[in-house]
């Protein structure tokens, strides 16, 4: 009796201390952090709410580095895919070629491509916008990818559909995890020869190429019928729905706004000011934006101020989070986020100024840059991380975007998403029959294709099915198709 009595003492005495270590890695780190910003003379701090930390303990995970890494789970296009994608949209907007054609537009995600459209951007004069919405909690799982998608789906509702100033009142809440139910099998997609697109219910790695799409394809349901806060405490990766998942009415977005990594941007054609404005119009105008990065390990600690990286910081994974709005360098000393949960919450800086100089060591000569823009953002780790749930980061330079010198960190190096919502009222009439056979069909859809470009009236006639009808035939169409098949 007394050996067991031992033995459990033993057992206990270990797992107090491996869930007392994750608050002592977690202080270690962060000393290590704060004086690394003090000597780069950064304006942020590394301080993580006790609360936080103490959810990161309930991981029973001892490393606290293998917990971040856990949480930033989104999982990139493949090269070859982003490149084919900027390729169509070219052809598709930019050129508006006759005689359309894409080498290898025969794959099972050409439907999917062609959901996603550009955005003409205006002249935004405004200095500072931004939309505090409100915070979820992905806990544990690597659902951020979901979450950016879905908190940006709730904006762009909001906006669009009922002309609010978002999602702020948190008016709309959509199922984080309905979108984990519609992953991919990156197994079969990154394998088979023609990227196969598979479901998968998946909590973890994800990518928002594929859940916007799935925002038209399948639609998207109310946070009642499929609670993410069912799964916390589930450590597996895969977690049937409920049963109230299975009859939950669904809403679906038409297609999906698309702005280009800021390198394809300007192989585009776009300036920066015509870039910055695409991102702002987005913003202002539709909703916020699903983006996403790659993590410096420092950036899981932040907790005030400007964010960017420290000395010897190296990527804890990939993490997806939502845009939702601008600040000028003078105003970031009157933008409060935290005020929401916290009354005695104060401004992003303590003092007012005019631009914001750092120096990147992720990169080649650790450049520097300076900056008069940045970027307010919502993570999704619950209130009691970071300023209020946000972070606040330098928006790419004039001399980075003509450049291409990004580092791996910011947000402009890869993708943005928005959805877009259309009404079918708006297409009354429309036939997707556009080659005449009688059947409607995918070939309907590669008919469409083609026809991209033409001037010819028959043509015109059969596929400006977009809406407004603009007399011409560009990836507005081809997205206008994939809406109304889904919708049939």
């Amino acid at each position: 009796m007394k050996k067991i009595l031992v033995v459990l003492l033993s057992v206990l005495f270990l797992y107090t201390f491996a869930t007392a270590n994750v608050a002592t890695q977690v202080a270690s780190i962060e000393a290590e952090i704060n004086s690394a910003i003090s000597s780069m003379n950064l304006s942020w701090k590394a301080d993580l709410e006790e609360s936080f930390v103490a959810k990161l303990e309930t991981a029973n995970i001892g490393d606290v580095e293998v917990i971040f890494e856990k949480l930033n789970s989104y999982i990139d296009l493949p090269d070859e895919v982003r490149e084919r994608f900027i390729e169509y949209l070219r052809l598709a907007y930019i050129e508006e070629m006759d005689e359309f054609s894409i080498q290898g537009m025969t794959t099972t995600d050409d439907l999917m491509m062609s959901t996603f459209v550009l955005l003409e951007p205006r002249v935004v004069a405004e200095s500072s916008f931004v939309r505090l919405e409100p915070i979820r909690d992905q806990f544990i799982h690597g659902s951020c990818w979901s979450f950016a998608t879905v908190g940006s789906f709730e904006s762009a509702l909001a906006v669009q559909s009922f002309g609010m100033n978002g999602n702020v009142d948190n008016t709309f809440d959509y199922s984080e995890r309905w979108g984990t139910y519609h992953n991919i099998d990156w197994d079969i997609y990154s394998f088979s020869p023609d990227s196969y697109v598979q479901d998968k219910n998946s909590l973890e790695g994800g990518n928002s190429y594929f859940a916007m799409y799935n925002l038209i394809r399948y639609g998207m349901m109310e946070e009642q019928y499929a609670p993410f806060s069912e799964v916390y405490i589930d450590a597996r990766e895969e977690i049937p729905l409920p049963p109230s998942a299975y009859d939950a009415p669904l809403l679906k977005s038409s297609r999906t706004v698309m702005i280009p990594p800021s390198t394809s941007a300007a192989e585009l054609g776009y300036s920066y000011e015509d870039y910055l404005n695409m991102i702002k119009t987005a913003l202002s105008d539709y909703g916020s934006l699903a983006v996403s990065f790659s993590v410096p390990y420092s950036f899981n600690y932040y907790s005030k101020g400007i964010y960017s990286p420290v000395e010897g910081d190296y990527s804890t994974g990939g993490h997806a989070v939502t845009l939702v709005g601008w600040a000028s360098a003078t105003d970031l000393d009157d933008i409060i986020l935290a005020g929401k949960t916290n009354p005695d919450a104060t401004p992003i800086l303590d003092e007012e100024i005019e631009s914001y100089t750092y120096v990147d060591p992720t990169q080649a000569a650790s450049p520097i840059f300076t900056t008069t823009t940045f970027w307010i953002i919502k993570n999704s780790w619950a209130y009691d991380w970071g300023d209020g749930g946000y972070f606040v980061i330098p928006a790419i330079s004039e001399e980075q975007y003509e450049s291409g010198q990004l580092g791996f960190w910011e947000i402009e190096k890869r993708e943005m998403y928005l959805p877009i919502f259309d009404d079918l009222a708006h297409h009354e009439g429309d036939d997707l029959d556009v080659n005449s056979d009688g059947v409607v069909d995918t070939k309907d859809f590669e008919y469409l294709v083609e026809k991209i470009g033409s001037t010819e009236a028959d043509d015109i006639t059969a596929c400006d099915i977009s809406f407004p009808k603009d007399g011409k035939i560009n990836g507005e169409d081809a997205a206008a198709w994939v809406f109304l098949f889904n919708n049939r």
